[in-house]
């Protein structure tokens, strides 16, 4: 684990070493070299009015991505397990769920007004779909054969979900939170582009019509950095519950 995380570092520490020394052959004005981005980002971390941009993200982020995963967790257990449930609901997840969320926004702004309701509701309706999906999979990959001894021990229907299929479909819900995870991030900063005041989207829509490529790339590498520990914090907390999967 040690060997793949000095890799990793390295490779990074390479890439930024390459990235340098194409700015400098280049002599190019354009484009900002990783030291300007990374000095640039430590300004930004001090700066009150930076602070603002990302905890109004994070508002926006947690709450639009709480909503979606949580209907849409349970929405997918429910047609899962319920057969009349899965014929009668699955045409129209089917049906809503290759629209671009994003072209949703204009209908949620009518509906909700020009704010932060807006961009919640967009990043929940992203997150939503895939997570039922998901869900509904892990469901009806349930094997039938642990459904029939729960009956033949006598467990009611209420107690097979509790106790044999919420359980078995563990996986499937760490997946649903990776996946969702990503797509809420890129609703998240598309919305915020969209008439927002406020927010790393918005930030970097600005920082890019003023042309201050470090300040824009250093809102860029916020995102990443981001990304990166919830995925690391859904990683190790996978590990930890779905231990008897190692």
């Amino acid at each position: 684990m040690v060997k793949n995380a000095l890799l990793s570092l390295l490779s990074i520490m390479a890439g930024c070493v390459v990235w340098e020394l194409a700015i400098y052959i280049s002599s190019g004005n354009l484009l900002p070299g990783p030291y300007s981005v990374m000095k640039a980002l430590v300004e930004l971390l001090f700066s009150q009015d930076f602070s603002r941009h990302v905890c109004c993200s994070l508002l926006i982020f947690f709450s639009g991505w709480f909503i979606g995963i949580f209907c849409g967790v349970i929405t997918g257990i429910f047609l899962g397990f319920f057969e009349y449930a899965y014929r009668l609901g699955l045409p129209w997840i089917a049906l809503l769920f290759p629209i671009p969320k994003i072209a949703l926004l204009p209908v949620f702004i009518i509906l909700l007004g020009v704010g932060e309701g807006a961009r919640i509701a967009t990043i929940a309706s992203g997150v939503f779909f895939p997570a039922v999906f998901c869900m509904l999979q892990g469901v009806r990959s349930v094997s039938p054969k642990l459904i029939e001894m729960g009956t033949v021990f006598g467990l009611t229907r209420a107690q097979q979900l509790y106790k044999i299929v919420i359980p078995s479909t563990l996986p499937s819900l760490f997946l649903a939170c990776r996946l969702t995870t990503a797509i809420a991030l890129i609703l998240l900063v598309s919305a915020e582009m969209i008439g927002a005041n406020y927010g790393i989207g918005a930030f970097i829509l600005g920082a890019g019509a003023m042309a201050l490529m470090d300040q824009m790339l250093a809102g860029v590498l916020v995102l990443s950095l981001f990304g990166l520990i919830l995925f690391g914090l859904w990683a190790a907390l996978e590990k930890k519950v779905l231990y008897w999967q190692e």
